[in-house]
């Protein structure tokens, strides 16, 4: 018998409408400062428990106050943008009037981490990878969410 349903959020129980990307515009101003960007570091913007801007002054990436502004709109237009999917919540629902536990298990930068949980207010059990400091598919992430 299943007794609990864990989803990812983007593509699978959310969707962003309006794609402003501030996270790849941070790394492209971050790469055009001359500073390396690499696999460790944009897995460090996803698993940092900080704010936007402060993953851009651990990694150095030096913002002007226009620059900081530009990208501090780019990232509520994304986050203001982003709906859950009718069919999800309706499958969330469903299985939790079953008595199914259901989880939410997903890579996502700190920022997002509040407008999947204010979609979801009836889901209790979440995995995010700003919380935890590791990204799917590390064993870490499931088995804090099997735990």
């Amino acid at each position: 018998m299943i007794s609990a349903a864990v989803f990812d959020a983007f593509g699978t129980i959310v969707r962003i409408r309006r794609r402003t990307n501030p996270d790849l515009q941070l790394m492209r101003e971050g790469r055009r400062q001359g500073l390396p960007i690499t696999p460790e570091t944009t897995q460090f913007a996803m698993t940092a428990d900080l704010p936007f801007a402060g993953i851009a002054d651990h990694l150095g990436i030096a913002l002007s106050a226009s620059k900081r502004v530009e990208l501090s709109d780019a990232l509520e237009q994304e986050l203001s943008s982003i709906e859950s999917y009718p069919d999800a919540v309706r499958a969330i629902a469903e299985l939790q009037d079953s008595g199914i536990l259901v989880a939410v298990c997903s890579n996502l930068a700190k920022p997002y981490g509040p407008v999947i949980k204010g979609l979801f207010p009836n889901i209790k059990y979440h995995a995010f990878s700003f919380e935890l400091g590791v990204t799917k598919p590390d064993p870490h992430m499931y088995r804090f969410i099997c735990g």
